[in-house]
C-alpha cells in the first residue's frame, strides 16, 4: 500500500510540474529565437529588397492573380549574336488563362503585363530556360510549361 502512494504521489507531482515545464521551455524558446518567431518590420522589409526570390510552382498560381517576376526575362538573337531584356525583374503579370494542351504534353499558361510599354511586341515562339514563350501584342506572355514541369519552380512569385 506505501508503494502505491508513493508512485501516485510522484505522478500527480509530475503532472503539475511537466506542464509548467514545458510552458517555461516555450517561454524561453521565444525569447532567444523571438527574430525568427516574430519578424520585425526591417527584417520583412529586408526580405522585399533581396534580389533572389523564391519563385512559386506552376501548380501553385492562381488565375487572375498579380505575380511578379522571379528573374529577368532574356529574349537571345541568334542572328545578331545579342540578348535583350524584354522584362525584368518585379515586373507583375496577371494570370488571364491556363489551356492544357494535351496532344503535346504541354500547360499554356496566359500573362499579362500590367504597365504595359510596347503593345505592339510580337516574338514568335523562343526558348526560356526550360519553357517556350510567345510575346503577342497588347503585352499577353505565353508561357509552354511541359506536363512534367508544373509541379517546378515558375517564373514567377
Amino acid at each position: 500500500m506505501l508503494f502505491f502512494k508513493e508512485n501516485i504521489m510522484q505522478f500527480i507531482k509530475l503532472r503539475i510540474i511537466l506542464p509548467l515545464f514545458i510552458f517555461f521551455m516555450s517561454c524561453i524558446f521565444c525569447l532567444s529565437n523571438k527574430s525568427e518567431a516574430i519578424p520585425a518590420f526591417s527584417q520583412t522589409n529586408k526580405f522585399l529588397k533581396n534580389k533572389h526570390r523564391v519563385a512559386l510552382e506552376w501548380s501553385d498560381i492562381e488565375l487572375y492573380q498579380v505575380y511578379r517576376l522571379s528573374e529577368d526575362l532574356i529574349y537571345s538573337d541568334k542572328r545578331f549574336n545579342r540578348n535583350f531584356v524584354l522584362y525584368r525583374t518585379d515586373e507583375p503579370f496577371r494570370l488571364n488563362n491556363i489551356l492544357p494542351l494535351p496532344q503535346i504534353r504541354t500547360i499554356y499558361f496566359e500573362l499579362i503585363q500590367q504597365n504595359c510599354v510596347n503593345p505592339n511586341l510580337k516574338l514568335d515562339v523562343f526558348i526560356f530556360k526550360n519553357f517556350a514563350l510567345t510575346v503577342e501584342p497588347s503585352c499577353v506572355l505565353g508561357v509552354y510549361v511541359e506536363s512534367k514541369d508544373y509541379y517546378k519552380p515558375s517564373l514567377l512569385y
